[in-house]
């Protein structure tokens, strides 16, 4: 799932001035490469272009390109740029929308605020990259929403994502809950995903 990053283009000589803005983002729509990939490695030093480097990666062609704007998303790190990646969750490129989820994780707590619409989203899909990116989250909330998801969720492929996230951070107090959900679930694969899961809780 996750993207591989590789080193920056050269930085510029010391004779040549930086690019302003505008031409930046020009140069990120620019027929060669090479121009991309520079042009997203310097906007990362442009907070407020997280929406134009989002919306550059649907259509890009380049692996090197797109790595160095997903680089550049990561360290500009804000709410806008966490926000400017969700609707790649809903493509049918498996590849992007997976690089969409490692960024989305690497961002950590600035992706938090955003999962909450990802849980709530109609698409129990979209509910899973979700849960994917809450799980991978270093924070005291994290597994007390994947509890409340296994109390509520209804669909039981999102159920159970939220259980295996569940058993990497859980304590044998959640056991009875986890339990008690299987209730609405009482199938070959439901009892498997319980008993495994408690297993692993338990150590």
């Amino acid at each position: 799932m996750a993207f591989v990053k590789k080193a920056p283009p050269a930085s510029l000589a010391p004779d040549q001035e930086p690019l302003a803005l505008p031409e930046l983002i020009r140069n990120l729509g620019a027929e060669n490469a090479g121009l991309r990939q520079q042009a997203a490695h310097d906007l990362a030093a442009h907070p407020e272009t997280a929406y134009a480097l989002a919306d550059r990666l649907p259509q890009e062609d380049s692996i090197a390109v797109r790595t160095a704007i997903l680089t550049s998303l990561i360290r500009i790190n804000t709410s806008e740029a966490a926000e400017s990646l969700l609707p790649l969750l809903s493509i049918g490129n498996a590849s992007l929308r997976n690089d969409a989820i490692s960024a989305l994780q690497q961002m950590q707590a600035v992706s938090l605020p955003h999962v909450k619409t990802l849980l709530n989203d109609e698409n129990p899909d979209i509910r899973i990259y979700g849960i994917y990116i809450l799980a991978a989250i270093q924070h005291a909330c994290v597994c007390t929403s994947l509890l409340r998801i296994i109390e509520t969720e209804t669909h039981i492929n999102v159920w159970g994502a939220a259980l295996d996230a569940l058993a990497e951070c859980g304590t044998p107090d959640v056991i009875p809950v986890i339990e008690s959900s299987l209730q609405r679930f009482d199938n070959e694969y439901g009892q498997f995903a319980v008993k495994f899961a408690i297993q692993r809780i338990s150590g």
